[in-house]
Order: structure tokens, then sequence, then C-alpha cells
């Protein structure tokens, strides 16, 4: 996996007699991953195709695997070889085709990202990158800021700081900022199976993981039962990896429990006196992880955000963050939202669930929420301006993760 360097330094300038001499400071590096912008790409793809199948009655399915590899299944077998010239035609040197595995049918189409554009792709995400960090450092309105890329590295130049300040500045650059929605597939044959395991399952008693169910009926009259895994935070593990950690066991001695290509399982925190309509938390315990079986495509990205504002729900009076989507993010949410009523859609921010609410109608409105979770007024009015500021400046193309950190002399 092909990883870039960053490259932060920390220049103390301010106070200086010379101008041109720098005092000591910090060099911080980290590593991108910027195969993530390729596989972003890929999920793009497939959204481009569901719209496009959806506009010309095309019957068909798309799904998109771990590898990012693209598979088209017609009902329509007829039609193959034209639809595949029809790809590569539209799509051109951004796509190659690539054989399918036997597995899913003779009328399948399978592609992928071509190398040449994928290492296009990566060239374009530093610059991106650089572009979204020197966004997000002028939102700080701080004087003598320099963000520039060299080589395959980012090159970031601040005045001299306190500890406090330093700190909130590395948190602003480092944050991914990735957002998401995803579609969560309620009553899935997978769940339904894992559901019956976990509460006979010496594994799952041992790490005190539950099996949880929630049910409802959309205005429709469609019952809907959604179930998943619930566990506690505990000192020297949390919530979310215990889960983790017994699946990966679970699916390592059973094939049978391992996800399918196209779904995912999304995890959730909710603080303590925050969940308790829908996990069974008590106010005052521990915070909870409850897991979610989300469509592993997203149905819409943070590049369709143009704003971003922070407001209170007027029920909860909890601080909320306002989204407000471009044209494109306006059309694709009001079609998703159309498509899944009655069904939940998951808000990921940095691969974590921040909410996952039942979609009762089309939403064409253009706009979006993210409510703030806690126990800390001021704490959550805080996290709620930091998402603010990173939803408008834009997410990096991938994490970062901190290498080395050195005095600079």
């Amino acid at each position: 996996m092909k990883a870039l360097a960053i490259l932060v330094l920390v220049v103390a300038c301010k106070g200086s007699d010379d101008p041109k001499r720098r005092r000591d400071g910090f060099e911080i590096v980290y590593s991108i991953d910027l195969d993530r912008a390729v596989a972003d790409r890929a999920d793009e793809i497939k959204r481009d195709l569901e719209g496009r199948f959806a506009e010309d009655r095309i019957p068909a399915t798309v799904t998109i695997g771990i590898t990012g590899n693209v598979t088209v299944n017609l009902r329509d077998g007829g039609r193959r070889r034209e639809i595949e010239e029809a790809l590569k035609s539209d799509y051109g040197d951004s796509i190659a085709m690539q054989a399918c595995d036997p597995q899913v049918g003779a009328d399948a189409i399978c592609l992928r990202v071509s190398p040449s554009f994928a290492e296009a792709i990566k060239k374009s995400a530093l610059q991106s990158a650089v572009d979204t960090i020197r966004r997000r450092l002028d939102e700080t309105k701080l004087d003598d800021l320099s963000v520039n890329a060299r080589g395959d590295q980012i090159v970031v130049e601040l005045p001299a700081l306190q500890p406090e300040a330093m700190f909130a500045t590395k948190q602003l650059i480092a944050r991914t900022g990735k957002l998401e929605m995803k579609v969560v597939d309620d009553g899935s044959d997978y769940m339904k199976m894992l559901a019956a395991r976990v509460p006979g399952d010496p594994d799952a008693q041992d790490a005190e993981i539950r099996a949880e169910v929630e049910s409802w009926t959309s205005e429709d009259g469609t019952r809907h039962v959604d179930r998943y895994l619930t566990a506690h935070d505990r000192r020297s593990l949390g919530g979310g990896q215990l889960i983790r950690r017994y699946l990966a066991a679970l699916a390592a001695k059973d094939p049978a429990f391992v996800v399918p290509s196209d779904r995912e399982i999304g995890f959730e925190r909710i603080e303590s006196g925050t969940g308790s309509r829908r996990v069974g938390a008590t106010p005052g315990g521990s915070p909870i992880w409850r897991t979610y079986y989300l469509e592993r495509a997203a149905a819409l990205s943070g590049a369709a955000i143009t704003d971003a504002s922070v407001s209170v729900e007027p029920t909860t009076l909890r601080p909320i963050v306002l989204l407000e989507f471009n044209r494109f993010g306006t059309r694709m949410f009001g079609d998703v939202t159309a498509r899944i009523v009655g069904k939940k859609l998951a808000t990921i921010l940095d691969g974590s669930i921040k909410t996952a609410p039942i979609i009762n109608g089309p939403i064409r409105g253009g706009r979006a929420s993210i409510t703030m979770g806690g126990d800390d007024r001021g704490a959550m009015e805080q996290a709620a301006a930091e998402l603010a500021k990173v939803l408008k400046a834009g997410a990096l193309p991938g994490p970062l993760r901190e290498e080395t950190v050195s005095l600079r002399h």
C-alpha cells in the first residue's frame, strides 16, 4: 500500500530580532494512505452506474468488493456486450475491464479503476491535501502560515504557539474529516444468523457482548427488524474493539460468518444517558458501542457539502452541525432517501457512526444535520464548532498517521 509522508514544520517566528532567523520548533512526520482516494473513486463509479441504469431502465445490480472491484450483474444477458462497450466509451482510460469470478455468473461485467488513472488520482489527492490543510489553517486566523508540497511531502510552517494552541492546531491538521452516508441493511440473513449465535457463544459471553433487536413499522406498513450487537466500554479495551475482535475470531473459525464483500459492520458509540431508548443504556453507566450492518458503498460523501454551521436541535437542545449540499448532493440525497423510505441512513464521520435515523420520506431540501453526543454541553459545543470548521474545509484524502516527532534546532 502506497503511503506518502506529510511533514509538518512548526517554527517560532514571532519575537525574533531577525525575521529571517527561525527559532527552534518541532518537526512532525505523518504518513497518509492515498489508496483511500482510489477506493473513493470506485465508490463514485458504483453510484454513477446505479444512477445511469435506473435512468435508462436497465435491470442490473452493482456491487463493490473490499479491493475496489466493481461488478455489474445484468438480468438481460443479451445486452452484456453492448453495455460493456458503452462503459469503455464513456469512462475511457479511467477504468480497466477484468475477468469476473465464475461465481458471479456469465452475464456479469467486472471492472476497476485503471492503474494509470489511480496514479493520477493519488497525485491529485496530494495537492488536495495541501489545499485542505491550508483552508483549515486559514480558519485559525494565525499569521505567518505557509503550506506547500515538496516532492512527496507537505510542509506546513506555523508561528510560535502555546502548548494548548499547538495541540489544537495539530488536531485540526490531522483530522481526516471524512464524511459518508451509508444505507443500513436491516433484516439481513447475516445479522439473523449472528444474533442467533451470540447468546449461546461462550466467547461472546466472556466479552459481555449482547445481541439486541429493534423493530419499527414504516408509513407504508412495512415491518422492519434491525438486529445488532452491543458491548460496554472497558478500561483496557473499548466496546467497539471487543466486538471487532469477536467477529474476526468467529469468521476465522467459521467462514459462514465472514461479512459479505459488499457489506460492512459499522459502529456507534453511545454515551451514558443518551441512548437508553435504543440499547438499554442506564444513565451514569459506561458508554455502549452498537453495530450497524451497512452497505459498503457510500450513498453520499462529504464532497457534496458546500457549507457546515452550528445550531441547536429544538427538541433536545443539543448542539448540531447543519450540512448544506451542492446541487449534485441535493439530488443524490433526495434520490437516496426516496429509495430507502422506512430504512435507516447512517452518517459516518472518520469511520464512526454519528447518527442513523429512520428515513420517513424523501428529503429534497438539500440539508441534513449531525447531532453531537456526550454529557458535557461545553465540550459538545466545542466539538460542533471544530466539526463544522473541518467539514467546511473538506476532508483529507486519507487518514494521517503520526510517524515521528522531533525537535528542530
